[in-house]
This record gives C-alpha cells, structure tokens and sequence, in this order.
C-alpha cells in the first residue's frame, strides 16, 4: 500500500485479519504506488492498495482521493519566483501528473524535496519551506491551501484508491481480504 496510507489501514481491519487468519504470512510493504504496481505485475504481490489518476483495468475502486497544492498557513513559499516544490520520488502518480500537467507556460519546477514519507512532506510544507501537493485528509491547521493557476502550478487530477489483484491466483483468502477492505472503506475515506 502506499506508504501515505498505512496508519489509516493498519488502524481500521488489517489486525482484525490477522488476528482470524494467523496461518496466513500476511506481509504490508509500503512504497509508492507506481512501484507496487510494477511489482504486482512481476507476481511479487496477490494484491494491492495503490493510487492512480486513471480506474485501471484490474483495478477494483474504493474511492477518490483529493490532493491539492498548500503551503503554510501564513508563509509566503508559494510567493517566491521559483516556487519551492516537495513531491513524492519518481514514479509516483501524484508527481507523475505534476509533471503531465505542467505547461511551457508556467515557471519551471523547482524541486526542493523528493521523499516518500508523507510526514516529510508535510513537515516541508508547515515550517514554510516548500509548496506540495498534500492528500486532502493530511492538510492541517497549519498549512493553507493555494490555487494553481493564480502561482503557475499545475492542475491535479482527482486520484482514486484502489484494489489491484493478480488475475490467475483464485485465493479465498485473497478474497476475503478484498471484501474486508470494501467493507471497511467508509472509515478509510476520510478527507
């Protein structure tokens, strides 16, 4: 799952599962979502939590998920001629649509921070350092959030949240594991 994530699916279902299955080796591997696609179509995963601006084919929905651009709340990050900019690392789909959305027309990106922590990026953006493209459920009392087009940013897309399987393994574990996250995914969809 990504590595945004995982508090909040750790917190709601994923201990109720181990707890009724504790023959199963159920192993939670965080990384960004365009890694954890890449690896569950190499076979090294049965399934998935990921992210992505497109419903893929294999892809089961939970629900949509709201970035938008902030900076702290009274800092003037955003006001500088270069923008600084935090974003998740290469092969992320937020950071992927950044890029995807970013014309000729607007100032040139300047990337302060690369990290997959969730955390650093939010800390980057509190303590004025840089603007980022923050989940919506992660924006606080100390960040505000800005619009893109007044500051040349680009554009986000609404991401969705999503279930990914491997096709040619019929596991009822598997399965039940899928209807566990449908089942729980209103506490998961706090914005």
């Amino acid at each position: 799952m990504p590595t945004d994530y995982v508090s909040r699916y750790l917190d709601s279902f994923f201990l109720l599962f181990i707890k009724a299955f504790t023959n199963i080796n159920l192993i939670i591997d965080t990384d960004v979502s365009g890694n954890l696609l890449a690896r569950l179509n190499r076979g090294a995963f049965d399934i998935i939590i990921a992210t992505h601006w497109l419903t893929l084919p294999n892809a089961e929905k939970l629900f949509d998920r709201h970035f938008y651009w902030v900076t702290a709340l009274n800092g003037n990050a955003h006001q500088q001629q270069a923008i600084p900019i935090a974003l998740y690392p290469e092969n992320c789909p937020i950071r992927v649509q950044v890029f995807a959305n970013h014309s000729l027309t607007m100032p040139a990106l300047n990337i302060v921070l690369s990290t997959p922590s969730p955390t650093a990026l939010c800390e980057a953006v509190e303590l004025g350092i840089a603007v980022a493209p923050i989940a919506e459920f992660r924006i606080n009392d100390k960040m505000q959030k800005i619009n893109p087009q007044a500051y040349g940013l680009p554009e986000l897309p609404v991401f969705n949240e999503s279930i990914y399987v491997v096709d040619n393994n019929d596991c009822p574990h598997r399965e039940l594991l899928k209807q566990l996250l449908k089942h729980h995914q209103q506490s998961l969809t706090v914005k």
